[in-house]
């Protein structure tokens, strides 16, 4: 989930998944105009995570969605 943080004036985001060791972990936002970029750091099995995705999005209609784990 995304949303903004009207006191520190930005984007904030927050994901859960059953494989993350802590279950759930907060990550970065970056919104301009017609792309979002979100990033964070995960453990599983306690294995270290980053990971960046990007969204732009093309038309009302269609959007390109990349995502990098490493």
């Amino acid at each position: 989930m995304i949303w903004w943080d009207g006191a520190a004036k930005k984007y904030r985001g927050r994901w859960c998944a059953d494989f993350v060791d802590k279950g759930c972990t907060s990550f970065g936002v970056t919104w301009k105009a017609s792309r979002v970029e979100v990033s964070g750091a995960y453990t599983q099995g306690g294995k270290p995570f980053t990971w960046h995705e990007l969204f732009e999005f093309d038309s009302p209609a269609s959007f390109t969605q990349t995502l990098r784990i490493g």
